[in-house]
């Protein structure tokens, strides 16, 4: 479930604050790419302190390790809504990146496309010539090998006058 702003500030200090207030959405347009590369390396961090902490302290309150950070108080909820805070705005942070990286290549690639069809349109146009049929489009041209066509009354006859002959050459034998 997701956090109010004034939730997450609750939970973290003064300067992790700052930190988060960079990461919501109104105020995370303003800030440049360079400083959302670092912020995302800063949130990270403080997550994985987090995740860390609310790790030792399961092994601790489960009785598998021993107890790390006496002073800290025994309860586990604490750390696991701070991490929830840090991978939140993490996610906020990774998804403008990925927003602007979006829109940066698809600024690249109209760019692109415009240049080739500036050098497309600005190329020397070459039409060449139709053909030795160019006035009358596209006529068939007849083949010049004669077709040999024999008579359907042909066909049969040269099978039977096959079939004597074998008969009269066996008979003569």
């Amino acid at each position: 479930m997701a956090m109010s702003i004034r939730v997450e500030r609750s939970l973290v200090s003064h300067d992790e604050g700052q930190i988060l207030g960079q990461t919501h959405y109104p105020a995370l347009y303003d800030v440049s790419s360079d400083e959302l590369v670092q912020t995302r390396v800063r949130l990270r961090d403080l997550r994985s302190k987090e995740r860390t902490l609310s790790r030792d302290l399961r092994r601790g309150i489960s009785g598998k390790g021993e107890p790390r950070g006496s002073s800290y108080p025994g309860n586990l909820d604490k750390p696991t809504k701070r991490k929830q805070v840090f991978a939140s705005a993490l996610k906020r942070v990774n998804g403008e990146l990925t927003r602007r990286r979006v829109i940066a290549a698809r600024e690249s690639m109209q760019a692109s496309a415009e240049r080739a069809l500036g050098l497309k349109g600005s190329k020397k146009k070459h039409h060449p010539l139709a053909g030795r049929r160019s006035r009358f489009g596209m006529n068939s041209i007849e083949n010049d090998r004669r077709r040999a066509s024999v008579p359907p009354s042909k066909v049969g006859s040269v099978t039977k006058s096959n079939q004597v002959a074998q008969a009269a050459k066996d008979s003569r034998v």
